[in-house]
C-alpha cells in the first residue's frame, strides 16, 4: 500500500481594522481611506507522518526575515512543526498595509506598526492551528500552463516574460479539491498610487475565481521570480475593475491547469534552505539626491505660474514627492550601503 501525506488548509482574514499607511509607493502618502476587499493569510500544512512542514501565503507586500523568524518560533511554540519547516511568503500586493517590517531593506518609510505586526502574526498562529485540525488524507497532482494577457516585461515592451503557471492540488478521497497551490510571476500593481483602499489586487481575484469554482476549498499564491514582470503593458487601466479582469485571466488558466493536472506519488516531506550573500548597492550622494529634490521643485513650482494641465502638474508633483520619499528611503539603508546581507532560499 502507498503511503499517501495528509494535508489541511485554513484562511483567516488579516484585514486591517483601522486606516493604515499603504506600502509599495513612495509617492503615495495618504493613509488608507478604507478596504475594497479583505486581506487574508492562507496557511497549508503537508504532514507525511514523520515530518509537517507549513507553507504561510500573506496578502501583503512583503514579509521581511525578522518577523519571519518570529511567526516561525510563535507556531513552533504551539504545535507540532519544527521551524526551519515553515515557509512564509507575501503575494506582494501595493494595496496592503506599510508600517509591517522590521528591517530597513523593504521600499518603506513608515515606522514599524508594532500593533498591527502583532495581531497579524497572532492571526497566522490561529491559521496554522485550524489548519492542523483539519488534517486529511490527500492525493497530489501537478500541472502547469502557459498564461497569456496577464503579464509583460515592465522595462522592455514585448521583452523576455516568464508566462508560466504552475499547479499543485490536493485532493480528498472522493475526488474533491481541498487545497491547491497556484505559482506564477508577476507584480501585483493593476492598482497605482492614487489607491487608497485595501486590496489584494489580481492575485486576490485570481484565488476568489478558484475558490468560487472549487467550493470549500482553500487555493494558496505564490509569486514567482517577478522582477521586471507586471501588467504595465497588458492593463487597460489601473482600476478595480481591471485587477479583476486581471485576475481573473490567472484565474481561469489556474483552473485549466489545475483540471489537467496530472498524479504524482508524493510520500515524504522535505524542506531545506540556504542563505546567499548579497551585497547592498552603492547610492548616490545626498548632495546628488538633493540636486534632482531641487531641480524637481524648481520644475513644479514654474509649472504652477505656467497654463498646464492638471494632469501635468500632477505628474511634476509626484515626481517631487517621490523624490523626497527615496531620499528618507535611502537615510534608511545608508548604514547597509557596501555591506554584505544574507537572503534566504527555501524549497519544500
Amino acid at each position: 500500500m502507498i503511503k499517501m501525506i495528509k494535508i489541511g488548509v485554513s484562511k483567516v482574514d488579516i484585514t486591517p481594522s483601522f486606516n493604515v499607511p499603504l506600502g509599495g509607493y513612495l509617492e503615495r502618502t495618504s493613509l488608507s481611506i478604507g478596504v475594497h476587499d479583505p486581506l487574508y493569510a492562507r496557511s497549508l500544512v503537508i504532514d507525511d507522518g514523520e515530518k509537517t512542514a507549513a507553507i504561510i501565503s500573506l496578502d501583503l507586500l512583503a514579509i521581511d526575515r525578522k518577523i519571519t523568524e518570529e511567526i516561525r518560533e510563535d507556531i513552533e511554540g504551539s504545535v507540532e512543526i519544527n521551524k526551519e519547516n515553515i515557509m512564509v511568503t507575501a503575494t506582494h500586493t501595493h494595496a496592503g498595509p506599510d508600517g509591517i517590517f522590521k528591517e530597513p531593506i523593504f521600499a518603506s518609510i513608515s515606522t514599524s506598526n508594532e500593533h498591527l505586526i502583532s495581531d497579524i502574526k497572532v492571526k497566522i498562529k490561529q491559521s496554522i492551528l485550524n489548519a492542523m485540525r483539519k488534517r486529511k488524507t490527500a492525493e497530489v497532482r501537478v500541472g502547469k500552463i502557459i498564461v497569456e494577457g496577464a503579464s509583460a516585461n515592465r522595462r522592455v515592451k514585448n521583452g523576455p516574460v516568464d508566462k508560466q503557471l504552475i499547479s499543485m492540488r490536493f485532493d480528498d478521497n472522493t475526488g474533491k479539491m481541498i487545497s491547491a497551490i497556484i505559482n506564477f510571476a508577476c507584480h501585483p500593481t493593476v492598482l497605482n498610487a492614487s489607491n487608497l483602499l485595501i486590496s489584494a489586487d489580481y492575485p486576490g481575484y485570481a484565488l476568489s475565481l478558484i475558490e468560487k469554482v472549487k467550493s470549500n476549498s482553500v487555493t494558496l499564491f505564490l509569486n514567482g521570480a517577478a522582477g521586471d514582470v507586471s501588467t504595465r503593458y497588458v492593463r487597460r487601466e489601473s482600476s478595480f475593475r481591471e485587477a479583476e479582469r486581471v485576475g481573473n485571466i490567472v484565474g481561469s488558466y489556474a483552473l485549466i491547469s489545475l483540471e489537467t493536472s496530472n498524479k504524482i506519488n508524493i510520500n515524504k516531506v522535505k524542506m531545506d534552505r540556504k542563505y546567499v550573500d548579497v551585497r547592498v548597492r552603492r547610492f548616490p550622494l545626498d548632495e546628488e539626491i538633493n540636486q534632482m529634490i531641487s531641480r524637481a521643485e524648481a520644475m513644479y513650482n514654474a509649472l504652477i505660474k505656467s497654463k498646464v494641465s492638471t494632469a501635468d502638474l500632477r505628474r511634476a508633483a509626484v515626481v517631487y514627492e517621490t523624490l523626497k520619499n527615496i531620499k528618507k528611503y535611502i537615510d534608511r539603508l545608508r548604514p547597509l550601503e557596501g555591506k554584505t546581507i544574507k537572503i534566504e532560499v527555501q524549497v519544500l
